[in-house]
């Protein structure tokens, strides 16, 4: 102990040597060398120093790999590897890792790790502000993806008081964004485009063109959304009247702005502009595909192709399959997603909803596979709800899980017309008992029909039991009529069904 620290001033002076020295390096293993060795220095002697080279140690492995894993992985290792008491050196290895994990998606994560810092780092709230600015942006950004909106503003405030103190013009931009999104989902509308325009008007806003294009790109697409398409236009010209600007943009936001003129142009029934556009937004999504939660909106973009296509619809609506779940391909539709890919949910159903329908529209042949393919969704619809990552998305969830429902009883119905088989009618008869579930889960999942969910659910149930009978009754008379070959009351019969299920 005392030769430690007899040589402690020494070691510090050196691993600060080591540490300046790694700043000026650019190849990849001497970097690494130097990090490592000073960690190795300042082990169980100077927590902040130890803590930095760790730090940088996590960004340089994830730059080289181009990988997040690698930093999460590094910096987990620092966190189990601290020796002293959780301290604002602690709280920012937690503020990193949550970073990391937002990065990639897995947002449950992300909120545990930032929780987490936020009172180490506000321990020492004068000399962390930047990093607890960033915390609370953080922690904004991820209570958006949980729907929980409220606390998202709040958090979001918080990180834009902090950054005004700092003059962060462009975080405090970037937070214009995230209030207009998170006031977007509490479908307070007019305050959505309201916090866009204040982005807007920052008087130095020409300076930073990743933060107006931004903004623009959300004012234009709330707009759109709003069936405001003049105005919605006029938002997205601006960003398209600086082309330079546009070129030298993060390529997320360029395929962002040649998304939202597409749809403009598909509204204008200009397919074939709308078709261009989406496929440049393709293009920029896939060369920045770097991060796991772009994924997601590169299949969406491929979904909204498939609609402008009903010639490639099928294709597209695989290549948005294999976007979000690389290891699902055409002969191997039955393989399940599994829980690291969920925060790609609703790209998942969606690909295989609109799968399910193009085959579900071709020959009768192709009845089976449309029957395979909305089984797997409807078992990825079960898996999701049970470990459910964006609350947001919840309720539009649920509603187009009837769609599914539907469509599925409507291809076994037609494939029993064409071979009578007792297994198809045991499996309409369980998605029709799930397809009336989903009605009742879906009042219990929105908060505004909770109060009234006992006056709902009965009368729904007392529908489902008089159906069932009616049901019964059509299926017996049907196979009666079959028998008969009484074909006048065998399609009248028939129809009667079909009115019943629907």
């Amino acid at each position: 102990d005392n030769d430690a620290k007899e040589c402690a001033p020494q070691l510090e002076e050196q691993a600060n040597r080591l540490m300046e020295k790694s700043d000026k390096v650019d190849d990849f293993s001497t970097k690494q060398a130097l990090l490592l060795k000073v960690i190795r220095l300042t082990d169980r002697c100077y927590p902040e120093i130890w803590t930095l080279a760790y730090r940088k140690l996590a960004r340089l492995r994830k730059k080289e790999t181009q990988d997040y894993q690698t930093a999460i992985e590094t910096t987990q290792e620092a966190i189990e590897n601290a020796w002293w008491e959780a301290d604002v050196n602690t709280g920012q290895l937690y503020n990193d890792l949550g970073g990391y994990y937002m990065i990639i998606g897995q947002y449950g994560q992300a909120k545990d790790q930032c929780e987490r810092a936020l009172p180490l780092l506000k321990t020492a709230e004068e000399e962390q502000i930047n990093k607890i600015a960033y915390l609370y942006l953080n922690l904004g950004k991820i209570n958006i993806q949980f729907g929980e909106n409220e606390r998202a503003i709040n958090m979001l405030k918080e990180a834009r008081e902090r950054y005004r103190k700092l003059n962060n013009t462009p975080n405090v931009l970037s937070i214009y964004s995230d209030l207009a999104s998170a006031y977007w989902n509490k479908q307070d509308f007019s305050s959505a485009v309201k916090f866009c325009d204040e982005g807007l008007a920052v008087t130095d806003i020409d300076n930073y063109p990743d933060e107006r294009i931004l903004l623009l790109e959300n004012k234009a697409s709330f707009l759109f959304d709003m069936g405001e398409y003049e105005k919605s236009r006029s938002a997205c010209d601006q960003i398209f009247a600086r082309p330079e600007e546009l070129k030298n943009a993060d390529l997320q936001y360029q395929a962002g702005a040649y998304k939202i003129r597409a749809a403009l142009y598909e509204k204008k029934r200009k397919t074939k502009r709308a078709k261009q556009d989406y496929l440049t937004a393709l293009k920029l999504q896939d060369t920045a595909l770097l991060q796991s939660v772009l994924k997601r909106e590169m299949g969406k973009t491929y979904l909204q192709l498939s609609d402008l296509s009903p010639k490639n619809a099928l294709e597209y609506a695989q290549h948005a399959l294999n976007t979000v779940l690389p290891f699902i391909s055409p002969t191997d539709i039955n393989a399940n997603p599994s829980k690291g890919d969920l925060y790609n949910e609703n790209v998942i159903l969606e690909a295989l909803m609109k799968k399910g329908t193009v085959l579900s529209r071709q020959n009768i042949e192709e009845l089976p596979a449309a029957l395979n393919v909305l089984e797997l969704a409807l078992e990825t619809e079960d898996i999701i709800y049970n470990d459910l990552h964006f609350g947001s998305s919840q309720l539009q969830f649920l509603g187009e899980s009837h769609d599914r429902h539907e469509l599925t009883l409507d291809v076994i119905y037609r494939m029993y017309q064409d071979n009578p088989d007792g297994d198809l009618v045991a499996k309409a008869w369980k998605y029709f008992e799930k397809s009336r579930s989903v009605i009742l889960r879906q009042n219990l999942a929105d908060h505004r029909a909770f109060e009234n969910i006992r006056s709902v659910a009965k009368p729904i149930l007392q529908s489902r039991k008089r159906t069932r009978q009616e049901m019964e009754k059509v299926q017996s008379k049907i196979i009666e009529l079959r028998q008969l070959d009484e074909r006048k009351e065998l399609k009248k019969a028939q129809k009667e069904l079909i009115a019943l299920k629907e």
